[in-house]
């Protein structure tokens, strides 16, 4: 089954020709710009850092509210007890 898939997605042979390094394209264009004195684009600024959140504290904390809410209602059950129904 292995073999069968990838004989189907390799349909034809490899041809590095048919592909360029854009990065090394681009590093050349720079380096040349460089030796001719010319100024380079600035790098793009990195994008924000996502806020991290302590999983740990965010425990605790729902751990501290459901404690509450239980001692405000004294430790008793909010929902009421089904009654047995004669099979």
């Amino acid at each position: 089954m292995a073999r069968m898939l990838i004989d189907t997605m390799s349909v034809e042979e490899f041809e590095p020709a048919k592909f360029t390094n854009n990065y090394h394209d681009q590093l050349l264009t720079m380096i040349e710009a460089r030796a001719a004195g010319k100024e380079l684009p600035k790098a793009k600024k990195a994008p924000a850092r996502a806020k991290v959140v302590n999983l740990m504290d965010v425990l605790a904390q729902s751990l501290e509210e459901s404690k509450k809410r239980r001692s405000a209602t004294n430790g008793k059950a909010t929902t009421k007890r089904r009654k047995k129904t004669a099979a």
